[in-house]
């Protein structure tokens, strides 16, 4: 019952019938919370303490950008013992420097890129216990060995396509921020518009959800014009469909240099047919 409680407090769902529902855009998997209860010293009771309730309610009429919950509990509120609004956090997700994925310089291997993710807390409560998720799809990114050992980050769901890790940051204060480096390597060949997704979240109650979430998009460099939804170098070295992950992407022949990879033999403009 705990963890169920908790979980929906982590999520900040409604729990008031008709209320607007705020859905992520990170897969919050009821693995991942467990992991992260059992690594609070075994105080599974935290968010009670801090905050004397485990339920979390929107208003009916708020929106996904600036929901504001309004559940409460009977506590002392000035003089007398009645019900009164709890404290809340306020987290903002921001980027820093955008990350380059220098494709020119790969030949042809992995590509190392780092993101770094600035979450700080406009309060006025303190967000404790927060927890990032990064998402990102399986077959074109692999995070770096450090984001297991350094960043103490697990893998929620190892089996999924779409992995969803799981990094404890910890509590922040009112006014204070957590600045986090994630380092990836990224395939031979990905898409252009490969998107790195980004929630940052706490047990305690939040004020806006809107700012908690974001996309990492690499900014790409050194790709073969011949291939507009992809990025992959020219030779050398050069590369077979065996190499790369994309399938059935765009080959332009009318460019210079067209198809130096020799991805799409018949010409017929789709590049490592399947």
């Amino acid at each position: 019952m705990r963890k169920a409680l908790l979980f929906a407090g982590m999520l900040a769902l409604s729990v008031v019938p008709g209320a607007t529902v705020f859905r992520d855009s990170a897969a919050w998997g009821a693995q991942a919370v467990d992991t992260h209860i059992t690594n609070l010293d075994g105080n599974r009771n935290l968010r009670v303490h801090e905050q004397g309730t485990a339920a979390v309610g929107l208003s009916p009429t708020a929106n996904t950008r600036g929901a504001v919950p309004v559940a409460t509990a009977k506590r002392r509120c000035g003089r007398k013992t009645r019900s009164c609004p709890l404290p809340l956090a306020d987290l903002e997700l921001t980027f820093g420097t955008h990350a380059v994925a220098d494709y020119g310089a790969s030949g042809g291997g992995t590509i190392p890129v780092a993101v770094v993710v600035r979450v700080a807390n406009h309060g006025p409560a303190r967000a404790v216990g927060a927890l990032m998720t990064v998402s990102y799809p399986r077959r074109y990114v692999r995070p770096e060995a450090a984001v297991f050992t350094k960043d103490s980050c697990s893998d929620s769901v190892p089996s999924a396509p779409w992995a969803t890790l799981v990094c404890p940051i910890g509590s922040i204060t009112r006014g204070a921020g957590v600045t986090v480096r994630v380092a990836f390597d990224l395939g031979a060949a990905v898409p252009r518009k490969l998107k790195i997704g980004f929630t940052v979240l706490s047990l305690t109650r939040d004020a806006r959800l809107g700012n908690n979430f974001a996309h990492a998009t690499p900014d790409f460099v050194g790709c073969a014009a011949s291939y507009p939804t992809i990025c992959v170098p020219p030779p050398p070295p050069s590369l077979a469909c065996a190499d790369i992950a994309p399938r059935n992407f765009r080959t332009i022949h009318t460019v210079p240099a067209p198809d130096p990879q020799r991805f799409d033999p018949d010409h017929n403009g789709i590049g490592c047919e399947t």
